[in-house]
């Protein structure tokens, strides 16, 4: 007797064809691309192995988001952010039971090196994601069942590293759909002249009810499904991970408890079998609710901060609740709580923590050009620290025989670097305190990290236009070291081989070559156009080569704190002595509250420990521009 046809919620589902046949054209980047087959694939769920097919026809597939011409070529599969958009589908059809397309890749320079690997055949994976509306499912005795989809719909095509588990299901709760499953009955050996099932006798042997009715009751009781499950989860202490295998499973309530009860069992054996005392969290703690608290504060302004376990609970209150449940105060005003609050200890460093976790993220995220040019280091001090140069340790000679090693002389550049304090204050009163204005301290401490991360950047500029001088007594950029040209040259690519080539010549503290090359040209905004020309993979130099060398060595950088047309060429950080130097342990800003010698005023200061220096000159150029 068939089984009862269902209406359930399966996740988005994932296939992989190898693109190694692409068609198209290199002017337009428009390619033709195979994006199904058809074929059967085997995948698994809660209930065991089931083969899956693809049915490929006009009547079967709903190409109408392939077609729509919003249908997007990702890179692998994600969603997060417009940047993995590469592509998008002009137009899809299927011919012979094989589903094609005609994608366009897009012509971004962060795309550049994806549709080279495609014409190069190195990138030779696609995958879809696809959604299936309905399976009729036929099911033979000794083998798994099979599942053919005759009613599904693609609705994306990326490119993939690495073509995609055949059964690989996307198992994020949202990337859900309902799909309706129709059992055609069991082909066993006394059932052999059964049909092969398709969509048309699938509809006859379907329920006659209205569907739309089925429909609207299979989800009403999914939802009271999935309720209890999470529920279940949360008396056991089971964790979003057990949620999710349970929902994406077609089991029973009691099935679910089932499962429960054996993963409890299973914690209560691993309990008694360690050999280590396992202590929980104390979540009615000061130190827990300080720093969900702390959490909560934090999330509320900045999308880098999730708030987590007792932090939930606090998104919702005021600041003045959060201080009562905090101090488990019985006061009922909002200003008496705040002004007994920023007397207190707690409070102030429950303000700093808040604004650390506030700026930091957008400190670290902000642009900042010397982070690709200059190398990073860490000091003990505030003393002046040695810097080593490149070309300092002796060169190799030949071991004697009698095995002694020779000794080498080390040369010492005698450049140094020093970091100093740099610091600025802010106070945060009473008054914005029992009016809950935390809004206006959230976007001090944003502007405060962007702020620190451009004061850092106009610093290492300022130390390079100023061109001062190192322990030999000449200047950074000096026509002696090979690194400087004093006669006005114009951007060009002429003019940027013959750097190039200087800086190849550049000699050690030995006189030996270092053969340096560069990696990164600088310019102000007003050659940022000539810039990416000249190292841009579809310029043309000239006719006769029709190659720019440049393309993929040296990247292009447009530094506003730069003016005029002069430009500059750097090595890659570890081969140029640029540096920036930052006290160990604290690296990047960091924030700090006063001793309250009042309760109208908190004081909070940020501070920054930060230095520039060089230890050489060697893997730089600067030119005048013209």
């Amino acid at each position: 007797m068939p089984k009862k046809n269902q209406n359930k919620e399966i996740q988005t589902r994932f296939r992989s064809v190898d693109i190694s046949e692409v068609k198209g054209s290199e002017d337009s980047r428009e390619i033709e691309v195979i994006w199904t087959t058809g074929a059967t694939v085997r995948r698994h769920d809660w209930d065991g192995d089931y083969d899956e097919e693809l049915v490929v026809s006009d009547s079967t597939v709903n190409l109408e988001r392939l077609n729509s011409g919003n249908a997007p070529v990702l890179d692998t599969h994600s969603k997060s952010s417009t940047d993995n958009i590469v592509g998008v589908v002009l137009r899809a059809w299927i011919e012979n039971g094989i589903g094609k397309a005609i994608v366009r890749i897009s012509k971004r320079e962060d795309v550049e090196g994806i549709w080279q690997d495609i014409q190069d055949r190195i990138l030779r994976n696609l995958s879809i994601g696809y959604r299936v509306n309905k399976f009729e499912v036929t099911e033979e005795d000794g083998k798994v069942p099979l599942y053919r989809a005759v009613d599904w719909e693609p609705y994306e095509i990326s490119l993939v590293p690495v073509g995609a588990d055949a059964g690989a299901v996307v198992r994020s709760q949202d990337d859900k759909n309902t799909c309706d499953f129709v059992y055609l009955g069991n082909r066993n050996k006394d059932n052999d002249d059964m049909p092969v099932p398709n969509k048309e006798n699938a509809a006859e042997t379907g329920s006659q009810v209205d569907a739309e009715a089925i429909r609207a009751e299979a989800t009403k009781k999914e939802r009271e499904r999935i309720r209890s499950i999470n529920d279940i989860a949360t008396k056991a202490n089971l964790g979003s991970d057990f949620v999710a295998r349970m929902s994406a499973a077609d089991h029973s309530v009691d099935k679910v408890r089932e499962f429960a009860f054996d993963e409890m069992a299973k914690k209560s054996e691993e309990v008694r079998t360690s050999p280590s005392i396992q202590i929980g969290i104390d979540y009615d703690s000061k130190e827990s609710k300080r720093a969900a608290i702390e959490t909560a504060l934090a999330a509320r302004h900045s999308k880098h901060v999730i708030p987590e376990g007792k932090a939930r609970e606090y998104m919702g209150m005021s600041l003045a609740e959060m201080m009562r449940d905090y101090t488990g105060s019985k006061e009922r005003s909002s200003s008496a709580l705040v002004e007994r609050a920023m007397t207190t200890s707690d409070f102030p460093a429950i303000l700093a923590n808040v604004g650390h976790k506030i700026l930091i993220p957008v400190y670290n995220e902000a642009q900042q050009s010397f982070k690709s040019i200059a190398r990073i280091v860490t000091v003990n001090d505030f003393k002046p620290s040695s810097l080593v140069s490149l070309g300092s340790f002796p060169d190799l000679k030949k071991l004697k025989q009698n095995g002694e090693f020779e000794q080498g002389k080390v040369n010492e550049s005698g450049e140094n670097i020093k970091v100093e304090t740099y610091a600025s204050s802010y106070s945060i009163t009473r008054q914005s305190l029992v009016n809950d204005d935390v809004m206006a301290f959230a976007n001090h401490f944003n502007n405060i990290g962007l702020v620190i991360a451009k004061f850092e950047n106009k610093r290492f500029w300022e130390y390079v236009k100023e061109n001062g001088k190192l322990a030999d007594g000449s200047a950074l950029f000096n026509a002696s070291r090979g690194n400087y040209n004093a006669t006005a040259t114009a951007l060009s690519y002429d003019a940027i081989s013959a750097a190039r080539v200087a800086m190849r010549n550049q000699k050690g503290l030995d006189k030996e070559k270092l053969g340096i090359g560069p990696k990164s040209l600088v310019v102000s905004p007003e050659n940022e156009t000539k810039a990416e020309q000249y190292c841009s993979s579809v310029y043309v130099p000239n006719e006769a080569d029709k190659i720019n060398v440049f393309a993929g060595k040296l990247a292009p950088i447009c530094e506003a704190e730069l003016s005029g047309k002069d430009w500059y060429l750097f090595a890659d950080p570890m081969m140029n002595g640029l540096t920036v130097a930052y006290l160990e342990g604290e690296i990047g800003p960091r924030v700090r509250t006063s001793n309250p010698d009042n309760a109208e005023a908190t004081k909070i200061s940020v501070a920054l420990d930060f230095g520039v220096g060089a230890a050489g000159a060697y893997g730089t150029y600067f030119q005048k521009g013209a």
